[in-house]
């Protein structure tokens, strides 16, 4: 998948997309030709993915389930990585109302896209939980050099690497 077949189209899911280095980050992805769609917890990120497919998917490790549970929810990429996997819901996770994404589905093409967590904590118990539900997934750790993760994310895109940043 090259940035010659189509418009690269990013999903970044997180509740502080008013963030800094979100801003700057999106400014230097519009300046590469890409789109990056964003969704401010689990529930509207998993209905873009069951909308769209994208190239790559960027997840905060701790968002809130939904807008009307506002609780920052510590198994927010957990349960959206869960949903796209076809995997039941964390065991370890408090029960949430999950009746909206029931009927959702993942458009099949996103179960293959490289995915990212980007996480304020560098927690090992985490990193080796994430890890085992989905081996593939690259882990980064907030902050991060904005300029360094575009620059990852597309020589990934590009096959010239799978090493996080």
């Amino acid at each position: 998948m090259s940035e010659k077949d189509h418009e690269i189209k990013l999903l970044w899911a997180d509740d502080d997309l008013i963030y800094r280095r979100f801003r700057y980050t999106k400014r230097i992805v519009k300046d590469r030709g890409w789109e990056l769609i964003s969704a401010l917890d689990v529930v509207e990120a998993i209905e873009k993915l069951h909308e769209q497919i994208f190239d790559f998917i960027l997840l905060d490790q701790m968002m809130p389930f939904s807008r009307q549970q506002q609780q920052v929810d510590y198994w927010g990429a957990s349960r959206v990585l869960h949903w796209l996997l076809g995997k039941p819901q964390p065991p370890n996770a408090p029960p949430v109302n999950k009746d909206r994404l029931d009927a959702l589905k993942p458009r099949p093409g996103n179960k293959r896209v490289p995915r990212m967590i980007l996480s304020a904590f560098d927690d090992i118990a985490v990193r080796k939980s994430i890890e085992s539900l989905d081996p593939e997934i690259l882990m980064e750790t907030k902050p991060f050099d904005p300029d360094q993760l575009i620059e990852t994310i597309e020589l990934i895109l590009n096959g010239e690497s799978d090493a996080s940043i």
